[in-house]
This record gives structure tokens, C-alpha cells and sequence, in this order.
């Protein structure tokens, strides 16, 4: 029996909007830094946990609505970090993904943050 996929995703992936939303917040709120949008693309996509299209527009979404907020620039890119309603989020909701997605991201960003500090 053929595997569902979605647009590249790993099965058992995020599938809906608020799911990539917390997701997000709780992986800015986790890290040791600020960080440019190129490289959250890159740990998502190295964990193909949420379809790439659906990111970029519910990124997108939490900047504008100041969930996610730019605070410095690094080689000609913005940084972002998550503001106070995006650590709230993240606290109150992460439990809507699963645990296995959340540590697996994380643990991969802080792994690309360290490479790129070498």
C-alpha cells in the first residue's frame, strides 16, 4: 500500500495552519538566538515536517500580525525572534504537535544555529 504524502512532507506531518503556527512560535521561542528566515526554511525543510508553501505564508502571517518581530540583520538578512505573544502561544498550545515534531526541530536548529557559529 502506497504512503499518503503531502507536497514533500513527511508523513505524519503538520497539515493545518494552526498546527505550522504553533510550530513556529515554539521553535523561535526555543532557540538561543535570533535567527533569518533562510534558516528557519532550512530546518524545515531538513525536516520536512510542514509543506514549504504553507510555511512561508503562515511565517509571513506572524510577522505582520507582530507574533514574530524583526530584530537585527545579519548579512543583509532580517532576524527574527519571537515576541511575547509568540512565547505565550507556544506555552499554552504546544502540546497541538506532536512531541516527536517539536524536540526533532528544535534539536535541528540548535544543531544548523551551531554550524553556522563555526
Amino acid at each position: 500500500m502506497e504512503e499518503y504524502r503531502i507536497a514533500g512532507m513527511e508523513p505524519g506531518g503538520l497539515t493545518n495552519t494552526d498546527e505550522i503556527r504553533v510550530l513556529l512560535c515554539y521553535l523561535l521561542k526555543n532557540l538561543k538566538e535570533p535567527v533569518t528566515f533562510e534558516l528557519l526554511n532550512e530546518i524545515l525543510m531538513e525536516n520536512p515536517v510542514a509543506n514549504y508553501f504553507e510555511v512561508v505564508s503562515t511565517f509571513r502571517a506572524l510577522v505582520e500580525s507582530g507574533h514574530i518581530r524583526v530584530c537585527g540583520e545579519k548579512e543583509g538578512s532580517e532576524l527574527y525572534e519571537a515576541a511575547p505573544l509568540a512565547r505565550r502561544i507556544a506555552d499554552e498550545l504546544q502540546r497541538t504537535v506532536p512531541r516527536s515534531v517539536r524536540e526533532r526541530v528544535v534539536a535541528s536548529a540548535l544543531e544548523l544555529q551551531a554550524r553556522a557559529r563555526r
